[in-house]
């Protein structure tokens, strides 16, 4: 809502609404109206929505095919496919898009602007049409696409091969020092890591990871360069290719690896509620710790026993 006031009209309010349409199996359109009043502007989007349907391709129809990052103005999202039931771990807006598109099972991160809902929807509806399949990437690359999986003791399974005329020529200086014409999926990439219980003895000691250096972590992504290697960075999958990388993520983020920051809630810090619950969290501490141990000793006896 857009309040404006004038010298002649006085006060009055503009809406302005965001619709996603989708069926649940690949399909989603986005549209944007502004109105007098709510149902107008509501209505307007919707049939600007219907107009601009998108067809996605999905993993098994639950998931992505690999990684992906796009950048939307000031909002830089990456996405990552899960297992199978894993989830919608992401951004409110992602997940409502995931929920109209089909996805079930995804890992996405915003960073930069993350209120800006119109440049999420347009990035993570690109970042879905930049996503191949595994024929296709194997079509464009010339190599296999290979998976190692945990379940299957690391044991290569061939999900794609190139079709006839579209293989590499391994003629040429592309292949690395094993021989190796394939490219590699590592199942369980990108999982976050496991919570603390909710019950312990005692408070365990958190150690925070330390802050990258501005200098040397200055985007979203960071470049996969090693101490002992060149500074310049290969962001071609020709050359990345020709240098060895057989990571289908390396090659799908231009030869970088994501960093993950810890989520912040920078909206809650300065409630007020928030506060105060803090304040009294900090004056009762001794009171909480001292009561946690004798539950646990309690806890502790009754099984003893």
């Amino acid at each position: 809502v857009v309040a404006t006031v004038t010298a002649t009209k006085g006060r009055y309010r503009r809406f302005s609404v965001v619709v996603a349409t989708g069926n649940g199996q690949g399909l989603c359109g986005i549209g944007k109206a502004k109105a007098l009043n709510l149902l107008s502007a509501t209505r307007r989007a919707k049939l600007r929505a219907s107009q601009n349907v998108i067809s996605f391709d999905l993993k098994e129809g639950r998931t992505l095919w690999h990684v992906g990052y796009v950048c939307q103005w000031n909002s830089k999202i990456f996405a990552a496919p899960l297992s199978e039931g894993a989830g919608l771990k992401c951004h409110r807006m992602i997940k409502t898009l995931c929920q109209v598109i089909g996805i079930k099972d995804m890992y996405a991160r915003v960073e930069g602007s993350t209120n800006n809902y119109q440049a999420i929807a347009r990035g993570f509806l690109r970042l879905l049409k930049q996503q191949k399949t595994y024929e296709d990437l194997a079509n464009s690359l010339g190599l296999h696409v290979v998976e190692f999986a945990a379940d299957r003791d690391m044991y290569p399974h061939v999900l794609a091969s190139p079709a006839c005329g579209h293989a590499n020529d391994f003629s040429k200086n592309n292949v690395n020092e094993s021989g190796d014409s394939s490219v590699v999926i590592h199942s369980k990439s990108y999982e976050l890591p496991q919570r603390l219980p909710l019950i312990v003895p005692q408070n365990p000691t958190h150690h925070k990871p330390r802050k990258p250096i501005p200098e040397e972590h200055d985007n979203f992504l960071d470049d996969l360069i090693g101490v002992d290697e060149d500074t310049t960075t290969e962001t071609n999958i020709s050359e990345l290719l020709a240098a060895g990388e057989r990571d289908l993520d390396a090659l799908m983020l231009g030869g970088r690896v994501p960093l993950k920051k810890s989520s912040s809630h920078h909206g809650q810090i300065t409630n007020p509620m928030v506060i105060k619950r803090k304040a009294e969290r900090h004056r009762y501490r001794n009171q909480q710790v001292v009561r946690r141990e004798r539950n646990a000793h309690i806890t502790l006896s009754v099984n003893s026993v």
